[in-house]
């Protein structure tokens, strides 16, 4: 039953645009983490004591927004309105 449930996934049309949108902004998240380190070795040229407290200071921006704001957030606005109000925030420089 499971693996019948996990080929929905490939076979349900907005399934599946769904997981992809979530695969996107979960590789997008991810390549922002893994590379802000190596922006602030490079272009900020900061020492690992520094670059890791900076890195330490955004994982606790995270952390707080994870379990702090988001449900106070969601109650007021609503899921689907925060995640792609959030994403396009996310992405605006």
């Amino acid at each position: 039953a499971a693996m019948g449930n996990l080929l929905t996934v490939f076979t349900d049309r907005p399934i599946r645009a769904l997981y992809l949108l979530n695969f996107a902004l979960y590789l997008t998240l991810f390549g922002y983490f893994r590379m802000s380190l190596v922006y602030m070795a490079d272009a900020l040229h900061m020492a690992v004591g520094r670059s890791t407290m900076a890195y330490s200071f955004l994982a606790g921006i995270s952390l707080f927004a994870s379990f702090v704001l988001v449900a106070p957030l969601t109650r007021w606005f609503g899921l689907k309105p925060l995640a792609v109000g959030s994403a396009i925030l996310a992405g605006s420089p």
